[in-house]
């Protein structure tokens, strides 16, 4: 009798552990197919957006973006809010042009900087540019220009890739200042030219990332409206002391100049 309740017990000890195994491998099987399943949405996810397409005959298509970079302050506490369109023309090339309107974040003072009351104006650009047909990202480049990287597995078709340009500029400002309980007007006026070297990517469903960097010269002039006093900030930081300078409130000269923009926007085919 003994040995037949042993055996019973052996049996039933048997049975649990067996369900016992089958729910634990049940909650492995489960739980692996809970943590791969979002890998396999990434994956799914990054190929249907992310495809890399070769159209490489000519698309009418117009671009719509904005220049991030430009909403950063500047040296008067200001951003320049705007919005760019590019349109595609025959042989790899485009026009594309640039409207903002600046305006400061508020007042500024202290030392090393140009104190302002506040400062508002227009900004113009206008380029022309012709496509290399070069889609290959030269990596070191993207050291330098990290945002590059985001082109990977982008749409290759005439007007993509990298590109040569030259963009002009023209910016009027109005900048309110104080000195000695003495408020006054600063009037500025900027034009410049500037070869750029830029590469642009076209994501899927017309997602653009644009980014560019140029070096060129500006003609600055500036005078004021109903000032009594004197004020010695120079249109320059102290810095570039082996640069050509001149007063903030007034003059006139050449300056270089330095682009580095980052656009983002939208491509629509016309």
């Amino acid at each position: 009798m003994k040995n037949k309740e042993n055996n019973k017990a052996l049996i039933m000890e048997l049975l649990i552990s067996s369900s016992n195994l089958k729910n634990e491998a049940g909650k492995i099987m489960i739980t692996g197919r809970i943590k791969i399943l979002p890998t396999l949405f990434l994956l799914v996810i990054s190929t249907y957006t992310f495809p890399q397409e070769k159209i490489t005959e000519y698309e009418k298509r117009i671009t719509i973006t904005t220049g991030l970079f430009d909403y950063i302050p500047d040296k008067l506490n200001s951003g320049n809010f705007n919005i760019g369109v590019e349109i595609n023309l025959k042989h790899r090339k485009s026009v594309a042009a640039n409207f903002g309107y600046i305006k400061s974040y508020g007042p500024q003072s202290g030392w090393f900087i140009i104190s302002t009351k506040s400062n508002k104006g227009i900004k113009i650009q206008i380029e022309g540019r012709h496509y290399l047909n070069k889609h290959e990202l030269i990596e070191p480049l993207i050291l330098l220009f990290w945002p590059m990287i985001f082109q990977y597995n982008s749409r290759e078709s005439s007007h993509t890739g990298y590109y040569i340009a030259v963009s002009t500029l023209y910016q009027l400002t109005l900048t309110e200042r104080e000195k000695n309980v003495n408020n006054y007007t600063v009037v500025r006026n900027i034009i410049g030219i500037y070869p750029k070297f830029g590469y642009k990517a076209i994501k899927k469903f017309g997602f653009v990332i644009d980014i560019s960097f140029g070096l060129g010269i500006r003609y600055i002039e500036s005078h004021s409206h109903g000032k009594t006093g004197k004020n010695s900030d120079q249109e320059l930081p102290f810095i570039f002391v082996f640069l050509p300078n001149k007063l903030f409130d007034s003059g006139s000269g050449l300056f270089p100049g330095f682009l580095y923009t980052l656009k983002i926007g939208w491509s629509f085919k016309k």
